[in-house]
């Protein structure tokens, strides 16, 4: 886990996700180190997921690339 410290990491966001699918992988990079970023159509919008729980996106999909991660 070492040689993901301190790495930058995108984890995309969207309408009627699946709660463990975003929050399992967001919750291990967290842990290993990364600085997660919730990518989304809109930064700062909520996001309900299947069951309702609320994920909000950090950056909007059109202002982030591949680069930046």
């Amino acid at each position: 886990m070492q040689r993901l410290m301190a790495k930058r990491v995108a984890v995309l966001v969207e309408q009627q996700y699946h709660e463990l699918e975003l929050w399992y992988p967001v919750y291990r990079l967290r842990e290993a180190g990364c600085a997660v970023t919730l990518v989304g159509p809109e930064a700062g919008k909520t996001y309900p997921s299947k069951l309702g729980y609320p994920a909000k996106a950090d950056a909007a999909a059109h202002a982030v690339s591949a680069a930046d991660f």
